[in-house]
């Protein structure tokens, strides 16, 4: 594909990024006059409801949900138990497709039924826990929102319930926090993870363990320190389950990663950044601090589980709405206007480097129901040879 076409696929990602810049500015400006913001706040969910919602099929998992969703059975017809007992996929996310399925049969109305419910969910957190709202909706386009949405139907589901959970985490209330990621357990099985976050989120980590893991995860990751199969490989293969430790090192591609990448560069920026801001962030808000060890999380599973990208991208991705949060509340904490200015040319200059970057391929090319869509038959052969390059 030459380099115009590519551009091309990202020309509407970039413009939606661009609208979203001239809502925050619209945003700032109402705060600095004391007016209201509902309607900014209404329409970025309308342009994300109808930007995410009626999507075509766009990247990659939609290969293999749309024909799920297609031969599930309804509340009315078919075989429910056998369906929720396969194990191909968690039952809870499979009771919730038949639910959505039994009234309205249609794939596309199930996923923008699906972006409804997550934007409801990054509404009422992002109205109560970050100071600029469309900053976080910014943000959470940049950082891997639209990746989420787009690919990660089940982990989705557990991610915001995890996020509707940390109310309770705040308030040290265990039981409606567990049963909470219980259900998101039920949706994807990662969720497991978030269960004993409850003991330790809520903490301040002293400073020198702080810096420690930076100095550790920087080591492992610009070094190949190959600690995965070193530990587990071996592990694996003294309880004889070869396959699994073949394939561990069939994954291991470290000699793939570029070092000091733009996303490296960001990530040991942020992690500076948000050091730097911690304690003020805590005075605002008590809850930047679980924000905080949520990025901590993720910074220590993105650089030392690098060795094995499936590790990497799929733990670390569980945990990065702590971005979402910690920059807009970081900027609302910057007084000197010239030093707002820096860092928002900054970020999103970043933005539009990484929304380009992340979208200029065939599987990003962006179809609306609006306007019509290419047909899954159409978009599975361009998937295939793509995959197949």
């Amino acid at each position: 594909m030459s380099s115009q076409l590519y551009f091309l696929n990202s020309v509407p990602y970039l413009f939606f990024l661009f609208v979203l810049i001239f809502l925050f500015f619209k945003e700032g400006g109402n705060i600095n006059e004391k007016k209201t913001n509902f309607n900014i706040r209404f329409f970025t969910i309308v342009l994300f409801l109808f930007f995410i919602g009626l999507r075509g099929h766009i990247y990659s998992d939609w290969y293999s949900y749309y024909p799920k969703f297609e031969n599930l059975p309804t509340l009315w017809n078919g075989n429910i138990i056998k369906e929720l007992s396969t194990g191909e996929m968690e039952p809870g996310f499979i009771f919730y497709s038949i639910l959505i399925k039994s009234f309205f049969p249609n794939y596309f109305v199930w996923v923008f039924i699906n972006t409804g419910i997550d934007l409801w969910v990054l509404d009422k957190v992002f109205k109560t826990q970050a100071k600029y709202y469309v900053l976080a909706f910014i943000v959470f386009f940049v950082m891997n929102g639209l990746f989420i949405e787009f690919n990660l139907y089940r982990n989705s589901k557990s991610i915001i319930l995890f996020l509707l959970s940390l109310q309770y985490l705040k308030n040290r209330k265990f039981i409606p926090y567990f049963f909470i990621n219980l259900l998101g357990i039920t949706f994807h099985f990662s969720a497991i993870l978030f269960i004993p976050l409850y003991f330790i989120l809520n903490k301040d980590i002293p400073r020198f363990i702080v810096w420690s893991i930076f100095i550790i995860s920087n080591i492992v990751f610009i070094f190949h320190v190959k600690w995965i199969n070193f530990i587990l490989g071996d592990l694996l293969t003294l309880i004889n389950i070869s396959m699994i430790s073949d394939k561990m090192a069939l994954h291991s591609d470290f000699s793939t990663e570029v070092v000091f990448s733009i996303g490296y560069l960001e990530r040991i920026f942020s992690f500076v950044f948000f050091t730097i801001y911690y304690h003020r962030l805590v005075e605002k808000n008590s809850m930047n601090r679980i924000f905080y060890n949520v990025y901590l999380i993720y910074f220590i599973f993105i650089l030392n589980f690098s060795e094995i990208s499936v590790f990497s991208e799929r733990f670390s991705v569980l945990f990065v709405f702590s971005y979402w949060i910690l920059y807009p509340n970081i900027y609302s904490l910057i007084k000197s206007k010239q030093n707002k200015y820096i860092f928002l040319i900054l970020f999103f200059t970043f933005g539009f480097l990484r929304t380009y970057q992340g979208n200029a391929n065939s599987l990003a090319k962006y179809d609306n129901l609006l306007w019509g869509i290419d047909s899954y038959d159409v978009r599975k052969t361009e998937f295939e040879q793509f995959s197949a390059d």
